[in-house]
């Protein structure tokens, strides 16, 4: 199976009604970014740019090979294991799981186990997952 050489993951919650104090209290956990709907915000090339919704991010240390799995289980692990809490939260916002997966060739794939396929779903969390390979050209 052709290799995938690196894999960025991160764990959000959007929601036009969010305010980040409430999900960190509720998850247990401080974010690695956060802002509020209306909040001037710093885009990733300097720029300031009005937020359209509230949102809460942690961040999974990027793996290289590849272990999105692992990645998803750590960002987990690091929450509260209630699930009446996810509940709650997925009940009001968005939450997904995104993932950049760096092929080192122009076709690959990843596995996730039942186990954490699992805890995406009992918790409401959706899959995101970019798939960026090499190009012929």
């Amino acid at each position: 199976m052709p290799v995938i050489s690196e894999s960025r993951t991160r764990l959000w919650i959007k929601g036009d009604d969010l305010v980040p104090e409430e999900i960190s209290r509720l998850l247990e956990q401080k974010p690695d970014r956060t802002h509020q709907k209306d909040e001037v915000v710093l885009t990733a090339l300097g720029r300031k740019r009005t937020a359209k919704t509230g949102f809460w991010e942690i961040c999974a240390d990027n793996c290289r090979p590849e272990n999105l799995d692992a990645q998803i289980r750590d960002l987990l692990a690091a929450l509260t294991q209630d699930t009446a809490v996810w509940r709650e939260i997925s009940g009001r916002f968005q939450i997904s799981i995104c993932s950049s997966l760096f092929l080192e060739e122009t076709m690959g794939g990843f596995d996730l186990s039942p186990e954490t396929i699992q805890m995406l779903g009992v918790r409401g969390i959706g899959l995101d997952v970019d798939i960026l390979g090499t190009s012929d050209e």
